[in-house]
Formats: structure tokens, C-alpha cells, sequence
């Protein structure tokens, strides 16, 4: 809540006119609902993929969205052999080929977050990059702790449905859901083939194991 709100125009404690002070307070909060202050203050998750490395979360967002520090690409490798981290941010994919995408996935708020679910899509852009346009390729899910917990170094974790690396309030992490792969004809268009193997959702829990990453 925002304090602020309850401070205003209130009247001297004790006071006889505190008491219908503070009903019309609750009574304002009945009809319409509680008033927050800044995102960032609330114990909520604020979670963010960043558009540019000074992104902070500030929407809506003007410029160029389309060059996100925090998607990296592994070229003419699929994810079932891909390592859990791209040896180098960045990438650009091979044609005609499979390619292992990732996320760099944050959380800038008070508050932890799981079962976050990460989808990955693609755009040709010729046509617009709108949601109607959009291909998806897969999903996964992370756990991401509250902004204050920052691990020295990698850890590798172990969900029920795929694996990631985390440190604490950010994590990398590849489709582990694959509806498909995508490939980059030679005249650089996007070409869409699936895959039959979707693993199941119903049985996902927030049960985890972290363990170091050794070898980074």
C-alpha cells in the first residue's frame, strides 16, 4: 500500500473526527480497490527481459526492442546437446539448420517468483512482429528468487520439467517444452518445422535441486 495515501488529511490521533476519517478511508479502498505506490516498492516479482542493457522495466518502451542484450542464440546445434550457457552472449543463427535459443530471464522486484513460464518465439519481420505474426518454438519454466538474492556464481538447477542455471534473481534458460525447431533458409526468411515431442505440464512442482556449475 501506498503510506502516503493514509497520511493525507488525517486528523489528530485521539481526535473525535479520526474514527469516521478512517471509515471513509476503508470505505474509499471498497469501492476502488487499494492505491500502490512504484511497482518496484511492492512485494510483487517484476520480471524482465531486457530490450536494451539500460532496460529497467520501465514500460511502455519507445525505441528499438528488437536487439535484446538478453537472447542468445548456440548456431547449428539443437538444445538436446547444447550446453545449459552459450559460451558468448549474442549469435546469429545458421541456415538451414537447428538452432538452441536462450533467455536471460530477470526479476527486479521484492518478491520471488515460480513457475515462471518462458516462451520463445520467432517473427519474419517483412510481415510486422505482432502477436497474431508469431511462431512459437517452446517453453520453459524457472524459478527466480527476489532481487536481494545474488549468487557469486552459476548454479546449475534441476526442475521437474528442464534444467537452467540461475543466479539467484536472474537465470539463462533454453526451451525445455520443444514444439520445434527453427531454421534459417539460404535467402535468410524463416522456415517452420515441428516436432512431435511435448513433454506434459500437469505434473510440474516448485521442487528443485541447485547444485555449482562447474567448468564457467
Amino acid at each position: 500500500m501506498d503510506e502516503s495515501a493514509w497520511r493525507a488529511g488525517r486528523p489528530a490521533v485521539g481526535s473525535s473526527a479520526e474514527l469516521p476519517w478512517f471509515r471513509g478511508k476503508i470505505a474509499d479502498i471498497n469501492r476502488n480497490g487499494p492505491v500502490f505506490g512504484p511497482r518496484k516498492d511492492e512485494f510483487l516479482p517484476y520480471l524482465l527481459v531486457r530490450a536494451t542493457s539500460a532496460d529497467r522495466g520501465n514500460r511502455p518502451l519507445n525505441g528499438v526492442f528488437w536487439e535484446s542484450p538478453d537472447i542468445y542464440v548456440v548456431a547449428g546445434q539443437p538444445a538436446e546437446t547444447a550446453p545449459l550457457r552459450p559460451a558468448t552472449p549474442g549469435g546469429v543463427a545458421s541456415a538451414s539448420a537447428p538452432n538452441t535459443l536462450y533467455a536471460h530471464v530477470w526479476n527486479l522486484g521484492k518478491a520471488a517468483a515460480y513457475g515462471v513460464r518462458v516462451e520463445f518465439w520467432w517473427f519474419d519481420p517483412s510481415l510486422g512482429i505482432s502477436r497474431a505474426a508469431g511462431h512459437l518454438i517452446g517453453a520453459a519454466y524457472v524459478d527466480l528468487d527476489d532481487r536481494f538474492t545474488r549468487y557469486e556464481e552459476w548454479v546449475e538447477v534441476d526442475g521437474p520439467n528442464g534444467r537452467w542455471i540461475s543466479r539467484g534473481c536472474h537465470t539463462i534458460v533454453r526451451p525445455a517444452q520443444k514444439l520445434g525447431y527453427l531454421h534459417t533458409s539460404m535467402a535468410g526468411t524463416s522456415v517452420w518445422s515441428s516436432a512431435s515431442e511435448t513433454p506434459s505440464l500437469t505434473q510440474f512442482r516448485r521442487s528443485r535441486s541447485l547444485q555449482p556449475l562447474t567448468g564457467m
